[in-house]
């Protein structure tokens, strides 16, 4: 399995490090390998940490723990999706058809 990293877009606010993850990953992708890639923001009260995999077997998985900023609520969810495709310039991706997988959510 590729590991293309992962990014803390709170500390680090260069976009260097979001794209080589996402061109790792891109490639991963293209080439039919497995890889995991994640990042960690904040996208508006709470802390987000999402991690993308592509399994051996070709499968797309999102898993995303998600806690208020004081801490309170957290949650953690893991989605299976069918379909992803990567944004221009290497900045993100898109993915389709999750559904919630709650047999791998502890």
């Amino acid at each position: 399995m590729t590991d293309c990293g992962f990014v803390n877009l709170i500390e680090d606010d260069s976009k260097k490090r979001l794209r080589a993850g996402m061109h790792c990953a891109r490639d991963a992708f293209a080439a039919g390998n497995a890889f995991r890639y994640g990042s960690v923001r904040i996208p508006m009260d709470s802390y987000a940490t999402e991690v993308l995999v592509r399994s051996a077997d070709g499968a797309l998985w999102l898993l995303v723990h998600d806690v208020m900023i004081d801490g309170e609520a957290p949650q953690f969810w893991v989605q299976r999706c069918e379909r992803m495709r990567f944004k221009p310039d290497n900045s993100g991706f898109e993915i389709e058809g999750c559904k919630a997988a709650p047999e791998m959510t502890p």
